[in-house]
């Protein structure tokens, strides 16, 4: 997703120099968070709103940056966000 000096995902959640998606997936579950995402390899948001994560849309081709943890996986670019969403799902 694209963001801006506003930040579409409005709390930094942290920063790490080895930072992966389930890095920044456990700092938004420990906050109680539903959405974060990656930014520019090692700077981890989140919030609660998918809606306002997409508010500014989509950047194609703006998620460049490889996770420094996990060189497999892509962790936003500049002003670009990798975003997800937790689902919930019920018992059963």
């Amino acid at each position: 997703m694209r963001d801006n000096a506003t930040r579409v995902l409005p709390t930094e959640l942290g920063r790490d120099a080895a930072m992966t998606i389930a890095k920044c997936a456990a700092l938004a579950m420990a906050r109680g968070m539903t959405v974060f995402g990656v930014e520019v390899g090692t700077v981890c948001f989140g919030g609660y709103s998918m809606q306002r994560a997409a508010i500014l849309g989509l950047f194609p081709g703006g998620c460049t940056t490889a996770c420094p943890g996990n060189r497999n996986a892509m962790c936003g670019g500049a002003w670009a966000l990798s975003v997800y969403e937790f689902a919930i799902c019920g018992g059963g």
